[in-house]
């Protein structure tokens, strides 16, 4: 399913908000004597799933409507473990 021209200048806007959380992300301090955040894992496997999802495209270039499904649950589910994370504190 391709981009209306309409929702184009969105997806450039979430390709943006998208970098400032990568950087932001970067600038978090790094305690070497904090538990672990399990968490952190899982949304990094997430998002690589989201990402081979968005790669693969048909023939025509476009991300099919099962591939967005995929995507969707791959934010649910890291949710899911962010939720967890913050019901387990």
């Amino acid at each position: 399913m391709p981009f209306p021209s309409a929702d184009r200048r969105v997806a450039r806007a979430l390709a943006k908000e998208a970098e400032t959380f990568a950087q932001l992300l970067r600038k978090i301090p790094v305690d070497n004597d904090a538990p672990r955040h399990p968490e952190i894992q899982e949304a990094l496997n997430g998002f690589k799933r989201i990402n081979r999802n968005l790669a693969a495209r048909n023939k025509k270039g476009e991300v099919t409507l099962a591939r967005k499904v995929r995507i969707g649950r791959e934010f649910q589910q890291i949710g899911s473990a962010l939720r967890k994370r913050r019901a387990a504190r």
